[in-house]
């Protein structure tokens, strides 16, 4: 037998405890993959973000949920992005953007987008692209 215990301030009754149920174990799995996404795909999302002294924790989960937010609506609307979604999957996506805004100056995400699909269909590379760089004194 399965016993579990939830708090509600609806009257419980047998007509609408099946429903209530239902409704509990929805938004919990609904939480729980949420949560499962921002803590496993790159958003490196913990538990404890409370190193801060006043509002960093909630400053840091913020920006996470509006990264998550636009990425979200990227996968939904961008073809560029849902393209190399497909292509190389959400980590591997996230890291290249990461690195490569580092590196270079982007005007916008669309040639980003384009440039790392160029790269990927033609194979590419950032060591093959240093290695073509004239060999001089670096400031």
């Amino acid at each position: 037998m399965h016993k579990n215990a939830f708090v509600t301030d609806h009257v419980i009754t047998p007509e609408n405890v099946e429903i209530i149920v239902r409704c509990g174990r929805t938004r919990w799995k609904i939480e729980n993959e949420n949560n499962n996404v921002l803590k496993t795909k790159g958003y490196y999302f913990e538990h404890n973000y409370g190193h801060g002294k006043k509002y960093l924790s909630s400053v840091l989960t913020t920006l996470i949920l509006i990264a998550f937010l636009f990425h979200t609506l990227l996968a939904l609307y961008c073809r560029a992005y849902i393209k190399l979604l497909g292509m190389v999957g959400r980590r591997r996506l996230f890291e290249s953007i990461r690195v490569l805004s580092q590196m270079f100056f982007v005007s916008n995400w669309t040639h980003l987008f384009d440039g790392m699909e160029y790269a990927l269909t033609h194979r590419v590379t950032l060591p093959v692209f240093f290695s073509s760089l004239p060999v001089g004194n670096s400031p």
